[in-house]
């Protein structure tokens, strides 16, 4: 059973040492959240185009 929680105890180690939290509450753009993540801006224009829809359908 504790097998299963790995990804997510390690994903949550990512997201804690890599500061998330504090870059999210600075109320980031989809560029600035991709550049911590991956490094660079590869993806960024689909990631722009699935925030953009998230935000149309929580509007």
């Amino acid at each position: 059973m504790w097998q299963s929680t790995i990804p997510f105890s390690s994903a949550g180690f990512w997201w804690q040492s890599n500061q998330l939290n504090q870059l999210c509450d600075l109320n980031p753009s989809v560029k600035e959240v991709t550049l911590r993540v991956n490094g660079g801006t590869n993806g960024l224009a689909d990631r722009q185009m699935y925030y953009q829809r998230c935000l149309a359908a929580i509007a």
